[in-house]
């Protein structure tokens, strides 16, 4: 049975949604996504009608020899470009991380347009999910057909202003890491300390200001650690569908939030990581991170670098389902630290999240985590 020419458009549509974030059915300005449709209503129909066609064998290219199936042309391609290839046909090209993603993220979008009518959608994603990477994807086109319906309806519902908000919701929070709760919890030698988390303007404070114990961090610290229990602040996150790379931006200094005064130590560093869909783990790249730190007259900056991978400041918990921050561990990198000098005092952290979706518990997205400890 073929597909509705209108089905095809509205993969290609919500496909565009995935590039610019808007449940519009247009890509942004200069989109490169394979699935972006263009704003050209010509273009969209035609993408329309050939769409359908691909997906229900229909469509037919000319040749000099007359007509041929379009798959047949395909495949005739793939072999004149790399006769050498053991893949002799389009069908054969196995599926990607990347397809099975964008194409679960769609699906999310279409069921999220069509609330009360998106079974069969949901249907169809559970049965794209069983698909394995490396492998010729093999799915039953009844499963395509029962949920043309329904992702049609969903196309029409993106001219719902409230629907399509709850659509960007909803896929904004899937291919991001979430927030169970806006709350955090330091865990120290002493015990657990439970902290509220506030999102404004896409800036996350954890409040109130805690307290570490500094018998144990002098104990973790220095240039030869002697036991003791490193502090992690945790969140309580869902991991997002989507896999990805980012950049951590943090940052530790003496004092409170306000940029550095004279007499304050400051700390920085940017740790690239990466991570895999539906997984709370990522892995950092091979390599080393500067760290510069300023001194607390402010005379000099001092550079030095750490390796990625024994850094370990920015964690995953996946058996716990936790996002781990070991702030302190940046202690490490304070010269006079590692002499043996007293870590007593008040401090002020902060992470900046590039390329690192995150959103809390309200669904606000999140680019900056701040909050302030002392230690005594």
């Amino acid at each position: 049975m073929p597909l509705e020419a209108g089905t095809a458009s509205v993969l290609a549509s919500l496909g565009a949604d995935l590039t610019d974030g808007i449940v519009d059915g247009k890509a942004a300005v200069g989109a490169t996504g394979t699935t972006s449709a263009t704003d050209g209503a010509a273009m969209q129909t035609n993408l329309s009608v050939v769409g359908s066609q691909v997906l229900s064998n229909t469509l037919t290219v000319t040749t000099a020899s007359g007509p041929i199936p379009a798959n047949v042309a395909l495949d005739a391609a793939l072999m004149a470009v790399n006769p050498a290839s053991e893949i002799t046909s389009v069908a054969d090209v196995p599926v990607t991380a990347q397809i099975l993603e964008q194409t679960s993220l769609a699906l999310t979008t279409a069921a999220a347009l069509n609330p009360t009518n998106q079974a069969e959608i949901l249907v169809l994603q559970a049965e794209i999910g069983k698909l394995n990477v490396g492998d010729t994807p093999q799915l039953e086109a009844s499963f395509l057909v029962s949920a043309a319906p329904e992702i049609a309806g969903a196309l029409d519902n993106s001219a719902d202003v409230t629907k399509a908000t709850e659509a960007n919701t909803a896929t904004t929070n899937a291919a991001s890491f979430k927030l169970m709760k806006n709350e955090a919890k330091v865990t120290d030698v002493n015990g657990v300390t439970t902290l509220t988390s506030t999102t404004v303007g896409g800036v996350m404070l954890v409040t109130p200001t805690f307290t570490l114990d500094a018998a144990n961090l002098q104990k973790v610290t220095g240039a030869n650690p002697t036991g003791g229990t490193v502090p992690t602040i945790n969140f309580d996150v869902m991991a997002p569908v989507t896999s990805g790379a980012g950049l951590l931006n943090i940052l530790l200094k003496d004092g409170g939030p306000d940029d550095r005064k004279d007499g304050e130590r400051e700390i920085k560093i940017s740790l690239p990581v990466t991570w895999t869909a539906n997984n709370i783990a990522f892995t950092v790249p091979a390599g080393n991170s500067a760290v510069v730190y300023t001194t607390a007259n402010g005379a000099a900056e001092l550079s030095t670098q750490v390796n990625n991978a024994q850094a370990n400041i920015f964690t995953f918990d996946n058996q716990q389902q936790q996002m781990q921050l070991a702030i302190t561990k940046l202690f490490n990198t304070i010269p006079e630290l590692l002499d043996g000098a007293m870590v007593n005092g008040n401090y002020f952290f902060q992470v900046g999240l590039t390329g690192f979706p995150m959103v809390d518990a309200t669904s606000a997205k999140v680019n900056m985590i701040k909050g302030s400890f002392n230690v005594q």
